[in-house]
């Protein structure tokens, strides 16, 4: 593992201008890296050392996209891949900018940091940060979208009619509210937006 980082370091400096500010190699325990990284902005790289490739990203807090990301949410799915072929051992995560001027946009320095790298050697979709730029979802991508948005058309439209027959939305039967909640559960993929006791 070593000689690969030497490896990567080397390739580093001589492939891209933006070099690393920290460098995290033990990502089996990410709980460690609370106390530096929670609520901290910045742009962030995971790196796989064997071939060098990496996934760049920015965001608000390193710490909570960190987890968000080992834990396969809302992630890569590039990314995802190459950790489940050759395990989390061989990534590092590194920070590239620690985000701490409000004046300067994150995705604007996150897509000159992907510039920065041979494009073939990233698992980013697009060469700019919220840039579609040149990304064509797949046709069955593009079915599952529509059915899911079309799913949540009629379930608004449904608990939106059960809300205007009554001035009180309270009034009605626990039944009835438990339905409700359980559609915006649906709807939102978590819990509903308010509780019923």
């Amino acid at each position: 593992m070593e000689n690969l980082y030497i490896k990567y370091k080397i390739e580093l400096a001589t492939t891209s201008s933006f070099l690393p500010l920290k460098t995290y190699k033990d990502l089996s325990r990410p709980e460690e890296l609370k106390i530096e990284l929670n609520k901290i902005g910045g742009v962030y790289g995971f790196i796989h050392l064997p071939d060098n490739k990496q996934y760049t990203g920015s965001i608000s807090d390193l710490y909570k996209r960190l987890n968000i990301q080992l834990k396969g949410i809302s992630s890569n799915i590039r990314l995802q891949r190459a950790i489940s072929k050759s395990g989390l051992n061989s990534f590092i995560f590194v920070i590239y900018h620690f985000h701490n001027n409000p004046n300067i946009l994150l995705t604007d320095i996150e897509t000159a940091i992907i510039k920065s790298f041979p494009f073939e050697n990233l698992y980013n979709f697009k060469k700019e940060a919220f840039s579609m730029l040149n990304y064509k979802q797949t046709a069955k991508a593009i079915e599952n979208l529509k059915k899911r948005f079309f799913n949540k058309k009629i379930i608004l439209c449904l608990v939106r009619n059960i809300l205007s027959l009554t001035p009180d939305p309270l009034s009605l039967p626990l039944f009835l509210l438990k339905k409700i909640r359980g559609c915006f559960a649906r709807v939102r993929g978590k819990g509903g937006s308010f509780k019923v006791y």
